[in-house]
């Protein structure tokens, strides 16, 4: 890499930092004026409407902080398109910046890199949109691959075929159709060979770094102490995080470069010595600031841990939600088993995740507009398996029988009165509190309501960070897996309270979830989850927990 080549991708490197810390304070000071979910009421659709419109000035000056992060990325990319292009009127830039031309083909960028995020690129306002970890496992399988990765290469070809639209468009002032006409007529080898040349570059350098330094750790795994080995791991991230804002500079590069309509031959100088050593610590700086702001680094576990069975399974291949499975699960020995439930028409709990689930006849049936009369003599299917669903006394009752306590998950997907939540209560409260559960939901109102009727463990349920405090409402939170990281959990500890997170399968991850101080790992193979943590618990090395931080941990910074 020349010396313009190699100092520019540091600039970009620079320039993302400072644009993703100022948009992370900027977005965390409005959403500290924000209430806590659980003080949206949702008892009913005309309560939950006056809650959003207590709250409207705080929610639309959200929208126009994140309005205004749009165009201040926006601007970024246009400073250094019109670099590119060697645009010197200066008059022209606010126009040039409020051309919708401009915001489309960013968005595409923006489109194009959310997987991309998922592989820890620092992309703006991608990392927003990053699909959770566990929800990509679920979606996940060959075809579903497959067809995906099509669509995107097909995407990818668009863009570069077309790329030249907004050349045209906002310095060329060509109309439209006219710039269509334009990039049709033209040819997409060259554009092509760049980034196929490009993405081979940056997998084959991102790759070998990263190979060298997971083998740095194996070596501190081997030879050194716990407390240096997780020194070495600590310092080992801030290094990934410093490689991959360089390689997220360098696709913004790429990108940069695509929407030029010629490539300019760099000077071939090369870099100075001091040169080098100067922009390397800068790189260094901003991945120390990365991986203390986002909190993703190893601390000392907690050293106890709950193994809890996801949706009460043993396996994935189990039937999920059943009383025909839970006997294979407590043989497992979780510490918890997790379930699902959610009322019938008529008020009778079962166990079900969905909202509506399918006959073996193909019909389906919604479970809240259904007695629980009708509801038990369908035999369901659900991945794979045909049963009957379980009513959730008769499950408790089970359990009660083989003293395995429960972690209920509550979805209630519509409003939930105060009865209601009163009556839950009052039928099943004596059952649950005999069996020691605890209970969970993402309609966190209804938690905080729900307390009002029980003194059993209530927690709240989900996908991405909460806010944390003292509220006795949650006693503990269960997030998302590829959401956690040691700031979260440092500041759980801190209130006195537990960090479940989930869905957390592979061994990868659930050393990490370990070494991040998470409590509570819920997970589809709680046999095999007990026995990874009882060995990493004998004998700790970060090797696996590495990897799994680079490619699985998600942050905004």
């Amino acid at each position: 890499m020349n010396k313009i080549q190699y100092s520019k991708i540091v600039e970009i490197a620079v320039m993302l930092f400072i644009y993703n810390f100022f948009a992370k304070i900027a977005v965390t000071i409005v959403q500290k004026t924000l209430p806590n979910f659980y003080q949206i009421n949702t008892s009913t659709w005309h309560h939950l409407l006056n809650s959003l419109l207590k709250y409207k000035i705080e929610f639309i000056s959200l929208a126009i902080v994140y309005l205004l992060l749009w165009y201040l990325f926006a601007g970024i990319v246009l400073f250094f398109l019109r670099r590119s292009w060697g645009e010197k009127n200066g008059n022209s830039f606010i126009r040039q910046l409020f051309s919708y031309k401009l915001h489309i083909t960013i968005f595409i960028l923006i489109v194009l890199m959310v997987p991309l995020v998922s592989f820890g690129l620092k992309i703006p306002f991608a990392q927003y949109f990053s699909i959770p970890k566990t929800f990509i496992d679920m979606l996940s399988s060959f075809w579903i691959n497959i067809i995906f990765t099509l669509v995107y290469v097909a995407l990818v070809l668009l863009f570069i075929k077309f790329r030249h639209i907004i050349y045209y468009t906002i310095y060329k002032n060509q109309t439209l159709s006219m710039a269509i006409k334009t990039t049709v007529e033209e040819k997409m080898s060259s554009g092509l060979q760049l980034f196929v040349r490009s993405f081979v570059t940056a997998v084959l350098f991102g790759g070998f770094s990263l190979f060298i330094l997971y083998v740095i750790q194996q070596l501190a795994d081997a030879f050194f102490d716990i407390t240096f080995k997780r020194t070495i791991a600590n310092i080992l991230i801030v290094l990934s995080t410093a490689l991959m804002y360089v390689i997220s500079a360098y696709v913004l590069n790429l990108y940069i470069i695509l929407l030029s309509t010629h490539q300019k031959h760099e000077s071939s100088q090369k870099i100075a010595y001091k040169s080098l050593l100067f922009q390397g610590a800068i790189l260094v700086l901003i991945g120390m600031g990365s991986t203390f702001i986002s909190g993703r680094y190893f601390i000392t576990p907690r050293g106890q841990y709950l193994v809890i069975a996801h949706k009460g399974v043993s396996q994935l291949s189990a039937e999920p939600n059943s009383v025909n499975s839970l006997k294979n699960t407590i043989a497992t020995k979780p510490d918890y088993i997790e379930i699902d439930i959610q009322p019938t028409k008529d008020g009778v709990y079962v166990l079900t995740h969905n909202t509506k689930v399918t006959t073996v006849s193909g019909k389906n049936i919604d479970i809240s507009k259904t007695n629980w009369s009708d509801l038990k003599s369908k035999k369901i299917e659900e991945a794979g398996h045909q049963f009957y669903l379980s009513s959730f006394s008769k499950y408790l009752a089970v359990a009660n029988k083989n003293k395995q306590k429960l972690l209920i998950e509550l979805k209630l997907n519509d409003t939930a009165t105060n009865k209601q939540l009163q009556q839950f209560v009052n039928n099943y409260g004596h059952q649950m509190v005999k069996n020691h559960s605890q209970i969970q939901s993402m309609n966190q109102n209804v938690v905080k309501r729900l307390h009002m009727y029980t003194n059993l463990t209530t927690g709240l349920l989900s996908p991405v960070k909460n806010n944390i405090n003292r509220s006795k409402v949650s006693q503990f939170y269960a997030i998302e897996y590829s959401k956690v990281d040691a700031g979260l959990s440092n500041k759980i500890n801190h209130y006195n309270k537990n960090l479940y997170s989930w869905t957390v399968n592979d061994k990868f991850d659930i050393e990490t979830a370990y070494m991040l101080g998470v409590y509570g790992v819920i997970t589809d193979k709680p046999k095999e989850t007990r026995e990874i943590l009882q060995n990493v618990r004998k004998n700790m090395s970060y090797h696996r927990a590495f990897i799994s931080m680079v490619f699985s941990q998600q942050n905004d910074i």
